[in-house]
């Protein structure tokens, strides 16, 4: 979510919202909450590293007893040109940030060390929909579209895929039926498709 990264103009960032200390860093088969810049540098050289971020709190769970337990898992893979692990490497290799202010830095900041700003963030997005190789997948334009869109399009992709209700949920962190319902929604009937 995007409330869970970025802070509102009238707000500051609070430990409520993702830090770096959200990161651990599986490699080699051992968990570091702190690597050091040579152990980052070799994340991917092993099987099965990869790098877990726990979520944030959010406004449907509020204390992280249903989300908080279940990370965002990043696997490593050399050859897909767009992987979040590779880019939380590469972000920790340029803007290394150490001990305890792991827990006081939000885990993406600009260039003055404030976190982002969510309207930054949403203009970002807009720019990112008109680049023609993404333009071609959005037929209604950059205006309709947010984060949350994907979201949602995420449980429709889920649902296709023949994934439980459960499971729908839970990868989109959402505590109702709200995702079948979306999904139900969306979904394009089987005899036009």
């Amino acid at each position: 979510r995007l409330d869970e990264v970025t802070v509102s103009p009238a707000k500051a960032w609070t430990r409520a919202k993702m830090a770096r200390s959200s990161l651990s860093f599986r490699i080699d088969g051992v968990i570091y909450a702190d690597p050091t810049a040579a152990q980052l540098q070799s994340l991917g050289q092993h099987a099965g590293d990869i790098i877990l971020l726990s979520p944030a709190t959010s406004k449907c769970d509020r204390w992280g007893k249903r989300h908080g337990g279940k990370p965002i898992i990043f696997p490593y893979h050399a050859d897909h040109l767009y992987n979040g692990c590779r880019a939380l490497v590469a972000m920790e290799l340029s803007d290394p940030v150490h001990g305890e202010a792991r827990k006081h830095t939000p885990l993406f900041r600009d260039a003055n060390s404030n976190a982002f700003c969510n309207h930054f963030i949403r203009r970002l997005l807009y720019h990112m929909l008109l680049h023609p190789s993404v333009a071609k997948h959005c037929p209604y334009g950059p205006t309709k579209y947010s984060f949350h869109s994907f979201r949602r399009y995420f449980a429709s992709c889920l649902g296709e895929a023949g994934c439980s209700k459960e499971t729908i949920q839970s990868l989109c962190r959402w505590l109702s039926d709200e995702a079948v319902e979306i999904y139900n929604v969306m979904r394009i009937p089987e005899h036009i498709a």
